[in-house]
């Protein structure tokens, strides 16, 4: 013989259904998004570890492949050994080829 309690003395709901606990649904998506958080933050942490370096130094380099998209030879060279060069610099003067 089958007995059947229609309700629980713990809760009002029927025998064998857990009930449902919303503080608890709210703090695991709380700690899934705060892991989440930790995550992203170590991963941009590492990757500006690895790709950015910041700091001072001079670069000594003996040679260079130059090269342009137009013809020409060379006429005049603005630049000395050892002057600094920054982005836009001119490098050098061609004379048009014919």
């Amino acid at each position: 013989m089958k007995l059947k309690n229609k309700n629980s003395f713990i809760n009002k709901s029927a025998e064998g259904v857990a009930p449902v606990v919303y503080g608890f649904k709210v703090a695991h998506k709380l700690y899934i998004l705060l892991f989440t958080l930790v995550l992203a933050y170590f991963a941009y942490s590492v990757y500006l570890a690895f790709v950015t370096y910041k700091g001072d130094g001079k670069v000594d380099i003996d040679k260079t492949l130059l090269s342009t998209s137009h013809n020409g030879r060379i006429i005049d060279l603005p630049i000395k050994e050892g002057e600094n060069v920054t982005k836009g610099s001119l490098l050098a003067q061609l004379r048009p080829a014919t």
